[in-house]
């Protein structure tokens, strides 16, 4: 099935203009389980992703990949000191993902949570 964004934009004035000014990040992440699409597709009678499980392993990549805007295992980087105001999407079946930052560059990174599904907290940072 097709999946994306749908961004429905705050009345003016509604955040703090700390918030409204913030530039933004969109990150759609999904996982596809490459066996089970494989197992759909055979149910399915369907040439459509009927071998991806099989060639995925014959070339030792991961059955269940990560992609982020669509891309497998991509690098961010985010200009220092600057606030993101990061809206994600993740589309997933039976699997959950946490998120974490990377600080092996020797950067550092804080994340806030602003709304979980479009609806903001009761008190947000």
């Amino acid at each position: 099935g097709a999946a994306g964004f749908f961004i429905v934009e705050d009345p003016p004035d509604f955040l703090p203009d700390v918030f409204m000014t913030m530039p933004e990040v969109l990150w759609f992440i999904s996982t596809h389980n490459l066996d089970a699409l494989q197992l759909m597709a055979d149910e399915a009678q369907t040439t459509t992703l009927r071998d991806a499980s099989t060639i995925a392993a014959a070339k030792g990549l991961s059955t269940n990949p990560i992609l982020v805007n669509g891309e497998l295992m991509p690098t961010v980087d985010l200009p220092s000191h600057t606030w993101h105001r990061m809206r994600i999407v993740y589309a997933s079946i039976e699997q959950s993902l946490r998120l974490v930052t990377d600080s092996s560059s020797g950067g550092t990174c804080a994340l806030q949570l602003l709304a979980k599904d479009g609806i903001y907290l009761d008190t947000i940072p």
